[in-house]
């Protein structure tokens, strides 16, 4: 039966509202059907899981001594839910740590835990034992495609991504050793982002930094620093510093060490060691700049050394030179030149086959040769013997005192009959004759016989 209302009118007394008796009527019919679905009509609150519709360990939890238990338990701050042979109890602290099995201190203990497949650590993925043997990965699709590859680590966002079948690889970083792959391929060490990224075949390459050797695709090369040989295709080259070897492309067994050292290039078999050293050598091979900007602007030039602060700075494509001592032959481009000594022949420039000794920038070198003529000019007292101090004048070795006692046409020729000359003459024969005694000679050794 469905619900009956009682009606009571629109108001006081207006002659539509159920009597009183039906009022009453439709009361009692409303509580006997109400009583009719109770189980003890002494208690009419009381009402069947049947009547409700449950079914028992189907659609409702039957009563459990082990539940009671739980809801009794502490719901403090720390505390663990443990069971135990007298029932469940609640645990904290070491008594916590003991059950679980993780020690009594509050670095957590393990023994023999053994994690295989791919598992995640706050959204980061780690796969063990990928591929082959002994292989380990972190970060999305890093080591993505191992499959028979062994004792390989990558640690970063697609870093050793098209890795299959190398070994013994080590990439770190964003995309580094992103290509690497092969059978062959074994013994990388590629650390920092896109470090090595484009080495699909190479070996035993060491390349550590940020973009350091992106391009690079040979084997046994060293590149430690920001961008150091970025661009670089050719193998055995040592490339330390920042963007030292940057814009090499297939320059090869370099070893170049600096910031910007020997930055773009061809070359191959030089020595490059000074920050901005060698700057662009182009296709210049073996040669050797020591120094910060020694020969910064060479340009092709082979088999030159340089040595010092801006020494053959603006060499070129010079070959065969020889500078040594800061600034030495800075502004030179020729070949075949030797300055030796601090600022010698700084400001020399188009020279070639020259030689230069002196610790200052100066026209009058304390020595000064051409090795064209060949010839060589002193321009100081030549001392014999360690006996005397005279000035000597002779073809080939021309003295202060000379220049003044000859005239001009007289520079490169000793003039006989000439008193001056001849003095200076038979003054070099004397100390001619005691060099011979030294040197314990047993025929005559003439001067302009």
């Amino acid at each position: 039966m469905s619900q009956q209302t009682i009606n009571i009118g629109a108001a006081v007394d207006d002659q539509t509202a159920d009597t009183a008796r039906d009022a009453f009527d439709k009361t009692n019919d409303n509580f006997t059907e109400l009583y009719s679905h109770t189980a003890d009509t002494s208690n009419p609150h009381s009402v069947t899981a049947a009547q409700l519709g449950l079914v028992i360990g189907t659609n409702t939890q039957a009563w459990d001594a082990d539940l009671d238990a739980i809801a009794g338990l502490s719901s403090a701050d720390g505390n663990f839910m443990v069971g135990s042979a007298g029932g469940w109890v609640a645990e904290s602290g070491d008594t916590a740590r003991t059950s679980l099995g993780v020690g009594t201190g509050d670095s957590p203990e393990f023994t023999n835990v053994n994690v295989t497949g791919l598992y995640q650590i706050d959204g980061v993925d780690f796969v063990t034992n990928k591929g082959g043997t002994g292989c380990a990965t972190m970060g999305s699709n890093a080591g993505a495609s191992l499959t028979t590859g062994a004792q390989n680590l990558f640690i970063g966002t697609e870093a050793g991504n098209a890795m299959t079948a190398g070994s013994n690889n080590v990439a770190i970083g964003y995309r580094a050793g992103y290509i690497n792959d092969g059978s062959g391929v074994m013994g990388n060490t590629f650390i920092g982002n896109e470090a090595g990224s484009a080495n699909a075949t190479g070996i035993y390459n060491t390349i550590i930094g940020y973009s350091a050797g992106r391009l690079y695709t040979g084997n046994h090369g060293l590149y430690i620093g920001y961008k150091a040989g970025d661009t670089s295709t050719g193998g055995n080259n040592t490339l330390i510093g920042r963007e030292a070897g940057a814009g090499l492309t297939t320059a090869v067994s370099n070893t170049i060490v600096g910031m910007y050292a020997l930055r773009t290039g061809t070359g191959i078999q030089n020595t490059v060691l000074g920050t901005q050293a060698g700057q662009t050598t182009g296709a210049g091979v073996r040669n050797v700049y020591l120094g910060v900007e020694a020969a910064q602007n060479s340009n092709g030039g082979d088999d030159n050394q340089c040595m010092g602060f801006r020494a053959g700075e603006s060499i070129g494509a010079g070959d065969k030179n020889v500078y040594i001592g800061t600034e030495a032959g800075q502004s030179n481009n020729g070949s075949g030149n030797v300055y030796i000594g601090y600022q010698a022949g700084q400001n020399v420039t188009t020279t070639s086959n020259r030689l230069i000794v002196a610790n200052t920038n100066t026209s009058t070198p304390l020595i000064d040769g051409n090795f064209s003529t060949p010839s060589i000019q002193f321009n100081a007292d030549v001392i014999l013997n360690n006996t005397t101090t005279d000035t000597l004048g002779l073809y080939g070795i021309t003295g202060v005192a000379r220049a003044a006692a000859m005239t001009t046409a007289d520079a490169n020729t000793p003039n006989s009959g000439d008193a001056t000359t001849d003095n200076i003459i038979a003054n070099l024969q004397t100390r001619v004759n005691e060099l011979q005694t030294a040197l314990g000679a047993t025929s005559g050794i003439g001067v302009f016989a």
